[in-house]
């Protein structure tokens, strides 16, 4: 596949993008030719310019601050737009050099790898196994041993991963239903546990929601606390008003025993 210049493509959008949208230099050297043509047919630039700054003609005014608006627009496109030209120009150089300096050891190992009559991958695989046999020294023991061991770690944390992710996908279906949670709701707890580095897949997820929408989820529970106490008060009136209708005689009042109001003074601190 044919290599690709990215900074000679850059550089050609970035002229293609100037031919199109003349810098405020480009502007103002347009304009200052202009002048000297109309200097040159002997016309008074300068009588000109005075009739167009003649103070009554309001709508000319107007005309002309709303191209000195429009010219500021374009100043603030033009510096926005240049920045990022050069911020692309900045990451193109970047991964240029890194693509040219993993160029520098795959070219090595090819040429070691010709030298050897092997392919790259095949003498890529053989310095992994002399990397094993040097490390199977190191511990004292067998280089199959070794292999057997890494190959169980790489399945007990490949498995430890999973169940970490079942889990959390679990917590987060309790957490939507428990709390009736909407996508933009999920959306705004997962932007707040990235702004805070909080790892939610090592931790349980309610607990960090509670924690941080402890404000919010105290103001549902008091807003319905009072429904709930709205609407038994609206029912006790209901079952009132129907007695009364009734002819009858209405509820007796629930007997408190001294028992209830001992422990009610002392839950807050209050001796008789």
């Amino acid at each position: 596949m044919e290599d690709i210049d990215f900074e000679k493509e850059l550089s050609s959008f970035e002229d293609e993008w100037t031919e199109d949208n003349p810098s405020d230099e480009e502007e103002i050297e347009e304009e200052d030719q202009d002048k000297e043509s109309e200097s040159d047919d002997g016309q008074s630039e300068s009588d000109v310019e005075e009739v167009q700054k003649v103070p009554d003609l309001e709508p000319e005014d107007e005309e002309e601050e709303l191209d000195e608006n429009q010219e500021d627009v374009s100043k603030s496109f033009n510096k926005k737009q240049n920045s990022a030209f050069a911020e692309m120009r900045r990451t193109n150089k970047e991964l240029q050099e890194q693509l040219a300096e993993k160029g520098k050891y795959v070219q090595v190992l090819e040429q070691l790898a010709n030298e050897k009559g092997m392919s790259l991958d095949s003498l890529v695989e053989a310095l992994e196994e002399r990397k094993l046999e040097v490390e199977a020294e190191q511990k004292n023991m067998p280089v199959e041993a070794l292999k057997r061991m890494k190959e169980l770690e790489k399945r007990t944390q490949e498995l430890e991963e999973l169940q970490i992710q079942q889990r959390f996908n679990q917590q987060m279906h309790d957490l939507v239903n428990n709390y009736s949670l909407s996508q933009d709701d999920i959306d705004e707890f997962f932007k707040q546990v990235e702004e805070k580095g909080i790892n939610v897949l090592q931790s349980d997820v309610e607990t960090i929601y509670k924690a941080l929408n402890f404000d919010k989820l105290l103001q549902k529970t008091v807003e319905e606390k009072r429904q709930s106490e709205l609407a038994e008060k609206k029912k006790r009136q209901r079952t009132s008003t129907e007695v009364v209708k009734g002819g009858g005689n209405a509820p007796e009042a629930e007997e408190i025993s001294d028992e209830f109001v001992d422990a009610t003074l002392k839950r807050f601190g209050i001796s008789i």
